[in-house]
C-alpha cells in the first residue's frame, strides 16, 4: 500500500467517471510508492470496488487508453505465483516522479531560497544547544597557571581529608 500512489489517484483530474476513478484508486492501493508493480487480481479489484468483473476490465482498458496506467514487468508475479495461468497482470501507474505536487524546482531548490541559507532552526536543531554558547572553553585554552592552581587545591583537599580522618576518635 502506498499513500503517495493513492494521493496521486485521488488528486489527478483526467478521470471524470466515478467507476474509473474507483478502479484507479483500488489499483493504486496495491502499488509501490513510485506507482510501480501493482498486481491485484481482477477478483480482488471487484471485491475492493464492489463492481462487476466486466466493469473492472473495461475501466482498466480505459485507464490504459488514457495513459494513466500501463502493463508493467510481468516477471514480478512469476516470483510469487508458480502457475502461469494464475498470475495477475502487473500494472504501473504513470505518476510523475518525486513527491506529488512539490513546490520546488527540478534541482530541488526553490526560487525563494538558495543553498546554505538558514532561515531558522527546525526539528531537533532547536533543542540542540550551540556549543559556542555553553561557556566552556576547549581544553587547549586552559593556561598552565590554572592547571597548577587546580593541582594545589587537589593536594590541599587530599591533605585536609586525611587530617579530618586522623582526628576521628572511635567511641
Amino acid at each position: 500500500m502506498s499513500v503517495q500512489a493513492i494521493a496521486w489517484a485521488i488528486e489527478q483530474q483526467e478521470v471524470r467517471e466515478p467507476e474509473t476513478q474507483l478502479v484507479l484508486m483500488c489499483l493504486a492501493n496495491y502499488a509501490a510508492a513510485d506507482g510501480a508493480n501493482a498486481f491485484p487480481s481482477i477478483q480482488r479489484l471487484t471485491r475492493d470496488s464492489r463492481l462487476s468483473e466486466s466493469t473492472v476490465r473495461r475501466q482498466l482498458q480505459k485507464l490504459e487508453k488514457m495513459s494513466l496506467i500501463r502493463r508493467g514487468n510481468q516477471a514480478i508475479t512469476a516470483a510469487f505465483i508458480v502457475r502461469a495461468d494464475r498470475r495477475p497482470t502487473v500494472y504501473d501507474l504513470l505518476m510523475p516522479r518525486g513527491v506529488y505536487g512539490t513546490p520546488r524546482e527540478v534541482n530541488g531548490v526553490s526560487a525563494e531560497a538558495s543553498r546554505g541559507v538558514k532561515n531558522g532552526l527546525t526539528g531537533c536543531q532547536s533543542l540542540t544547544p550551540d556549543p559556542s554558547l555553553s561557556g566552556r572553553e576547549p581544553k587547549s585554552a586552559i593556561t598552565r597557571a590554572e592547571k597548577e592552581e587546580f593541582k594545589a587545591r587537589l593536594r590541599l583537599g587530599t591533605l585536609a581529608s586525611t587530617l579530618a580522618q586522623s582526628k576521628k576518635v572511635p567511641r
